[in-house]
């Protein structure tokens, strides 16, 4: 299969008629195909023409008409392998993660890792002011300079070092960060109501993209890479009246569950901000009772979603996992078409169309 992956590729334009879909890329190779899938992040040009094409159709919604909006800009890096006797916290067998709220307009936080290095972030909460001065990059990745000029502003930003009496700042973790594992990002928040037309299909950011304060943006797209190959299996040819089909049935189980997953971002990105109702929610936070806390974890780990043309694994969790339309439905279509379908062992509810 390695001969069908191709990469540092780079896509220009795609044309898709009754046949197929064609996609060009910038070092004019082109590849042709029955379906195409729009995986491409928040920038997603498929998404772009996709959203170009439809509304010259008069096919795309007004909602869909108008650029990604943010109200956060992000300065993320990972270190170097570091010496825990340097870094005391890396000695501990689990991974230890510090989240501060800082006194002006920033939140910050460092985690560290298996590999002996430290994951940090720095988030920058923006009012209007900040926001026009950051609206220039709207459309594409920060390069070099600007996280350069950000790690000036925020290197005196302090972090818990594991040691009594010894100081530790973001700036010391910038300076063990090797340049090209640091980056700035905008970080929009969207849920796109159109999420396919013709033989194209989006998912992950390309089609929702959320803060990640929620930490449901990864795994999300996971969600919908499954649901997708799950209803994309089922097609024998695919004709563009099946595409739509099966299309639809996918949009149909998985916007709901990001939209979902997006507010749930948006509540926490609020909840780590710098207003009375953030501060009053956070008080509230501290004071859950354990019983609502299990139920909530519950919630978080009830989605493990399954592929229908592998062996399926068998579910031995305490929690029973959440129903997953697009594994019991194509099972079932699997099954009336005579192909081979493993047994659903341990999964919720019956396979029914």
């Amino acid at each position: 299969m390695e001969e069908y992956i191709h990469l540092s590729k780079r896509v220009l334009s795609y044309t898709q008629d009754d046949e197929g879909v064609i996609v060009n890329c910038s070092d004019n190779s082109s590849y042709c195909g029955e379906i195409l899938v729009g995986a491409d992040g928040a920038y997603s040009a498929i998404r772009q023409q996709l959203f170009k094409d439809l509304k010259k159709e008069g096919k795309l919604p007004a909602s869909d008409d108008v650029p990604l909006p943010y109200s956060c800009v992000c300065l993320v890096g990972q270190t170097c392998t570091l010496d825990p006797e340097e870094f005391p916290y890396l000695k501990q067998p689990l991974s230890q993660a510090h989240f501060i709220l800082g006194d002006y307009d920033y939140t910050w936080m460092a985690f560290t890792s298996k590999k002996n290095s430290y994951c940090w972030m720095v988030i920058q909460f923006l009012n209007k002011e900040t926001s026009k001065q950051n609206d220039s990059f709207r459309n594409s990745e920060w390069g070099p300079e600007a996280a350069e000029a950000m790690c000036k502003d925020v290197r005196h930003f302090k972090l818990p070092s594991g040691e009594e009496g010894k100081s530790l700042s973001i700036g010391d973790l910038i300076d063990k960060s090797p340049k090209d594992l640091i980056s700035k990002v905008m970080l929009e928040e969207k849920v796109f109501d159109t999420w396919f037309g013709g033989r194209t299909v989006l998912l992950g950011d390309a089609c929702h993209k959320m803060n990640p304060t929620g930490a449901a943006g990864a795994l999300t797209a996971m969600h919908d890479a499954v649901a997708l190959a799950n209803w994309i299996n089922t097609l024998q040819r695919p004709t563009m009246s099946d595409l739509d089909e099966v299309f639809n049935k996918y949009h149909t189980e998985r916007h709901p569950v990001a939209k979902e997953a997006f507010d749930t971002s948006k509540m926490f990105t609020k909840n780590i901000g710098k207003s009375f109702s953030a501060v009053f929610t956070r008080f509230l936070m501290k004071r859950v009772p354990a019983w609502l806390w299990r139920r909530l974890q519950i919630q978080m780990s009830a989605a493990r979603s399954q592929v229908s043309f592998l062996p399926l694994v068998e579910d031995k969790g305490e929690v029973k996992p959440m129903h997953q339309p697009s594994l019991h439905k194509t099972l079932a279509i699997l099954e009336k078409q005579g192909r081979v379908v493993q047994p659903c062992v341990g999964t919720a509810g019956p396979a029914t169309v």
